[in-house]
């Protein structure tokens, strides 16, 4: 018997945050490409009650701290899709 989904899902998972360069992925990861799409589809998990740094430092360190980066991308979200027009149109503007 194979693999169900799940399980090769969190094999894929496993291999990808046991990477060397995760830590440096999360870091450049490039926010402005956040549109309103994932953030809906972060709503599910940020929805959970036990979806807090503090249930997830109960589980492992490492577990808050992406916790922790998958809230603040959120936010991020929310401020920027108010500021990306304004950079558009700060970059469209001649000031001399």
């Amino acid at each position: 018997m194979g693999l169900g989904r799940l399980e090769l899902k969190c094999i894929l998972l496993y291999q990808m945050m046991g990477a060397s360069t995760f830590l440096n992925n999360l870091l450049q990861f490039p926010k402005d490409t956040i549109n309103e799409e994932m953030a809906e589809l972060l709503l599910p998990y940020l929805n959970m009650e036990d979806f807090n740094l503090e249930s997830a430092k109960k589980v492992c360190g490492n577990v808050a701290g992406l916790c922790s980066w998958v809230i603040a991308m959120y936010s991020f979200y929310g401020v920027n899709k108010e500021v990306l027009p304004l950079k558009v149109i700060l970059a469209t503007t001649d000031f001399y």
